[in-house]
């Protein structure tokens, strides 16, 4: 018994030494750091929202799902994990409160709803609808942010503000479906392109993004952030694409990211 209180007093400072370390280690990161991140995220808001929010392995029949002449035509259509995208970033810790970054995203979305906008015909012996389809989406954001630790580096909580640039590109076909007439179905013959439409921009908006930073190791941190972004495309209403007709390109985000310090 009369070591034991020098085996707690050995302890104790032994426990104070690794606290500070990890603390020093947690709270002096080297000045620079540059990462990368991806994770799930959608477009939000209006019409830009409902045409191109998250896909996730979704089984739909939207592409060819609508009744012609009191008739029906159905079809089925699959696709992948839309929009997919990943960012690169690098900052600068000011002090155990403050950094300031810039960050970079490339966000592609392929599988685009769009409104059908239906018009239906015939053509000699055939049976036709126009609609649009075929829509695509490539988003690349530029953002400069400062992030607050309002805790302190320590607690890892940060909000993040900031403005930036987009460069929005948006793809999109008017096509000619023709159908013949069986057993109360239109079968499917051919599609016909009426007329291709494109068009890319660069606009300005904000960021906010709240989120947790943690240490990993010596030189790398984690992140997991929820970050929101707004853009303010100038409109050209004779233009169908999207990208010429709303008022603001929202999307909302939960990002994974790994960051490298030197």
């Amino acid at each position: 018994m009369k070591y034991a209180k020098y085996i707690l007093i050995l302890t104790f400072f032994a426990s104070n030494y690794l606290t500070n370390k990890t603390y020093s280690q947690l709270i002096n990161y080297p000045s620079f750091y540059i990462g990368l991140g991806t994770g799930i995220q959608s477009y939000i808001g209006g019409d830009f929202g409902k045409t191109y929010s998250l896909r996730f392995f979704s089984k739909y029949d939207y592409y060819d799902d609508y009744y012609y002449q009191n008739h029906r035509y159905y079809d089925d259509n699959s696709d992948l994990i839309s929009p997919i995208g990943f960012d690169i970033n690098a900052g600068m810790n000011l002090n155990e409160y403050l950094s300031i970054e810039f960050e970079t995203s490339f966000i592609w979305h392929f599988f685009g709803w769009p409104d059908r906008q239906y018009e239906t015909g015939t053509s000699g012996n055939w049976n036709y609808i126009d609609k649009y389809d075929d829509s695509f989406l490539f988003a690349n954001p530029y953002t400069i942010s400062l992030k607050v630790y309002p805790g302190g580096r320590r607690s890892g909580l940060f909000i993040s503000g900031g403005f930036g640039w987009l460069h929005i590109k948006e793809s999109m076909n008017r096509v000619r479906e023709y159908y013949d007439y069986n057993y109360n179905y239109y079968n499917y013959s051919y599609t016909y392109l009426i007329k291709s439409y494109k068009d890319s921009k660069w606009c300005t908006g904000f960021k906010v993004a709240a989120g947790i930073t943690f240490s990993a190791f010596q030189y790398l941190s984690g992140e997991l952030e929820v970050r929101y972004t707004s853009f303010y495309p100038e409109k050209n209403l004779s233009s169908p694409l999207l990208i010429n007709r709303v008022p603001n390109i929202g999307n909302i985000a939960l990002i994974s990211k790994f960051y490298l310090s030197f």
